[in-house]
C-alpha cells in the first residue's frame, strides 16, 4: 500500500497540473486496499477522488461504473455519504455507464448484463486496470 501511497504523491506532485487516467487507476486501487481492510470511509474517499479524475475521460465509461460500483458498495456497508441522496445516484451512475458502454460499443442487444465486482474488469481494455 506503500508504494500506491507513494505513486499518488509522484503524480501529484510531478504532474500537479494534470489529472491522468493513471492517477485515477491507483486511486482506485488504494480504495479497493482500503474495503478490503474494512475501512469504508477512506474506501468511499479514495473512489470519490478517482470518479473526480475518471469523469474527465468520458472514453473510460466502464472504469467509471467500476469505480461508482465499489463506491456504491462501500456507501451500502455503512461508509459516510458524502451527500444525503449519494447511494442512489451512485446505482443510477453505474446503470448508465454500463448501458452507454454497451451501446456503444454494440456488445449486447437490448438490455445489458447485470454486473457485479469483478464482472466489469472483463470489459476494461486499459492495459493499467
Amino acid at each position: 500500500m506503500d508504494f500506491f501511497k507513494r505513486s499518488i504523491s509522484w503524480w501529484m506532485e510531478g504532474h500537479a497540473s494534470l489529472a491522468l487516467g493513471n492517477l485515477a487507476m491507483i486511486i482506485y486501487k488504494l480504495g479497493c486496499v482500503a474495503f478490503e481492510q474494512g475501512s469504508l470511509s477512506e474506501a468511499a474517499k479514495y473512489f470519490r477522488q478517482s470518479l473526480e479524475i475518471s469523469r474527465l475521460y468520458p472514453a473510460l465509461p466502464m472504469e467509471q461504473a467500476r469505480t461508482c460500483f465499489m463506491l456504491s458498495e462501500a456507501l451500502q456497508k455503512g461508509a459516510e455519504p458524502a451527500e444525503p441522496e449519494e447511494a442512489s445516484k451512485t446505482d443510477q451512475d453505474v446503470t448508465s455507464l454500463t448501458e452507454a458502454f454497451f451501446k456503444s460499443s454494440r456488445k449486447s442487444e437490448g438490455k445489458p448484463p447485470f454486473l457485479r465486482g469483478s464482472d466489469f474488469n472483463i470489459y476494461i481494455t486499459a492495459k493499467y486496470q
